[in-house]
């Protein structure tokens, strides 16, 4: 599991690692438990921290050229910024390397990435209306 949280130094990650043992102690359904509230977290650290470079009007037109956009994988938050370093702080903040050195864990960082992405897309960055 050091690849989910790998230490904890704020409250969100202890709120997460708390959930896990109430929920789950030493069960195996513990890391994809873990993986999805990773995701949803770090989704969430993701558009805020757009949405504190973007400001809202911005963020409303990304998710507007989002709903327009047919071509999948795409996301007009690129339209405005380097999306990727606004990601790259959300990873940071719950202390998780997007890039580690080894191979096996550098995947499971990608499909965190593109997993949070997703969901920060699809909830259209959490934005209230």
């Amino acid at each position: 599991m050091k690849y989910i949280v790998k230490k904890v130094t704020n409250k969100e990650s202890q709120v997460l690692l708390d959930k896990l043992v109430v929920r789950f102690g030493d069960h195996s359904d513990c890391i994809k438990w873990a993986k999805e509230l990773n995701a949803e977290a770090i989704a969430k650290e993701f558009s805020k921290v757009l949405l504190s470079w973007l400001g809202d009007d911005k963020m409303k037109q990304v998710n507007e050229l989002n709903a327009k956009e047919v071509s999948k994988g795409i996301c007009h938050s690129h339209d405005f910024c380097d999306a990727n370093m606004a990601m790259n702080e959300a990873f940071e903040k719950f202390d998780i390397n997007p890039l580690p050195s080894d191979l096996e864990n550098s995947q499971k960082e990608i499909n965190l990435w593109n997993t949070s992405w997703d969901l920060a897309v699809k909830n259209k960055f959490y934005l209230s209306n």
